[in-house]
């Protein structure tokens, strides 16, 4: 149970890792959405996407900390 506990956190802190990133390249600009109608960009998208990925690295943050009080909580005192 340990193991389990220990290996979802690891891939949860790997996946806010790359959340954070993506969240970085769109403040930065490098990822630009473009319309295949070959319109001119609208940053109404772009937004929301940021909007979603920011909610997501909240839900991540909240999830690897619940991890991190179980492995904790696992480990304990008794555990030596």
């Amino acid at each position: 149970m340990i193991a389990s506990t220990i290996e979802s956190l690891k891939a949860r802190i790997r996946e806010r890792d790359t959340v954070r990133d993506y969240i970085e390249r769109l403040e930065t600009g490098e990822i630009m959405l473009h319309p295949d109608d070959g319109s001119a960009p609208s940053p109404l998208p772009l937004a929301q996407l940021l909007d979603l990925l920011s909610g997501y690295d909240h839900m991540l943050s909240i999830e690897i900390g619940r991890l991190e009080v179980e492995t904790e909580r696992l480990h304990g005192p008794y555990q030596d």
